[in-house]
């Protein structure tokens, strides 16, 4: 009887282990089985947002960039850019414009002859045609804290942040000053993206080297407050590198970025440091700035 006993009291701790043991290996395969299904949702989460890299562009209407190209690009708010440049160059982006092409983006303009370069057309603001010279939008990305030659040269990414170069904004302004020049207008959004401004001038030109790209700009009109250049008429570029302030001893770098600063930065100051960006062209009191667009435009 006693053996009997004792064979029971086996067999039942047999069954309690396996018990626990069949237990613990539904637990470990109910949790092995949730890893695999959090495993598909992030590997599918992961081909979705490729494919959303991948279709940016073939996700907008139909032709949305015309003759021209379609490119995805994410940084951008449209998420896309178009890029005109298989289009016969043509002299700038008012000559674009005034055949016909009216999407904004990319093209590849001959300065009238004097020199062919890609450049991005602003084709829908103020009746459209503007080449755009400078771009700010929200970011120190590019860094615009650059030497002389940089700012001659020009830096950034032309559906991004940028800047053309003196060197091609003087060839701009030249090509167009016969017979009646360029504009420039300057587009201004403040840090809470609710508020827009912009500064226009009818007469716009920038010297060669020589003169160190010395500024004129005249016939200011629009809605951001004060002429914030009339002081700065004959001034000459200055950079980190190389102060050719006509008076003051304030360089580019102490001003934080290159401009054509005169005896002061804070009158208007538009490649400084993004914590510092500000200008008198905001309703006519200084003010940081979260987006910038400069763009020149051939008058006719």
């Amino acid at each position: 009887m006693y053996v009997l006993l004792l064979l029971g009291l086996i067999n039942l701790n047999v069954v309690v282990l396996t018990d626990n043991i069949t237990a613990r290996f539904v637990k470990l395969e109910a949790e092995i089985n949730s890893l695999k299904v959090k495993n598909t949702q992030m590997r599918n989460e992961i081909i979705n947002l490729q494919g959303k890299s991948i279709q940016s562009c073939q996700l907008q209407q139909p032709g949305i960039c015309g003759q021209c190209n379609c490119f995805d690009d994410f940084d951008l708010r449209e998420k896309y850019y178009c890029d005109c440049q298989k289009l016969t160059p043509k002299r700038d982006c008012l000559a674009f414009y005034r055949e016909g092409f009216k999407l904004s983006g990319i093209y590849t303009v001959t300065m009238n002859n004097m020199k062919t370069m890609p450049v991005y057309c602003d084709q829908v603001t103020d009746g459209g045609g503007w080449t755009v010279i400078q771009r700010r939008i929200g970011s120190d990305k590019y860094y615009f804290q650059r030497n002389w030659n940089d700012y001659k040269k020009g830096f950034g990414y032309l559906q991004h942040e940028l800047y053309m170069g003196n060197e091609n904004l003087h060839i701009l302004t030249l090509q167009a000053m016969f017979p009646r020049g360029s504009q420039l207008r300057i587009d201004l959004t403040n840090w809470s993206e609710s508020e827009t401004a912009y500064a226009k001038y009818t007469s716009f030109q920038i010297g060669n080297e020589m003169t160190k790209f010395q500024i004129h700009a005249f016939g200011y009109s629009g809605n951001a407050g004060n002429d914030s250049l009339i002081s700065r008429n004959g001034a000459r570029f200055s950079t980190n590198d190389q102060n050719n302030q006509l008076k003051g001893t304030s360089r580019g770098w102490e001003c934080s970025g290159g401009w054509w600063y005169y005896d002061t930065c804070a009158v208007s100051n538009l490649n400084s440091r993004y914590f510092m960006l500000g200008s008198n062209f905001w309703k006519g009191y200084p003010h940081r700035l979260h987006s910038i667009e400069m763009k020149v435009k051939r008058n006719i």
